[in-house]
């Protein structure tokens, strides 16, 4: 298991993905959740990674031990959910920007005021 490169990628992404997460809460909570949009939206999008790479841990290591254990695993409620919280997010984050870009474009340029 120790020597499968899937399972280090999974791992580390799952870590990356977390200390990210961390990085996000701690800053929202410095700045009282006074926050844009996207950057709520990446937050969120950091926790369903780590969320969702940690399943996938999981997968990999029943894959590779017991291939009877993952496929009861494959069958249960986590599995397809590793790729709904990831999908849920895109979904609103790609809306919300659809919305701010073609229905109500901003008066000015923010680059202006940077």
């Amino acid at each position: 298991m120790y020597s499968d490169l899937t399972w280090w990628l999974y791992l580390g992404t799952t870590v990356v993905a977390l200390y990210g997460s961390i990085l996000f809460g701690y800053w929202a909570v410095k700045n009282k959740f006074r926050t844009s949009s996207v950057f709520s939206y990446t937050w969120i999008w950091l926790m369903g990674t780590a969320l969702s790479s940690a399943i996938n841990i999981r997968g990999r290591t029943l894959a590779l031990e017991d291939p009877d254990l993952f496929l009861q695993f494959s069958l249960t409620f986590w599995w397809p959910m590793r790729k709904v919280a990831i999908l849920l997010i895109l979904i609103v984050f790609m809306s919300h920007m659809t919305r701010r870009l073609f229905i109500d474009p901003p008066d000015h340029d923010r680059r202006i005021n940077d």
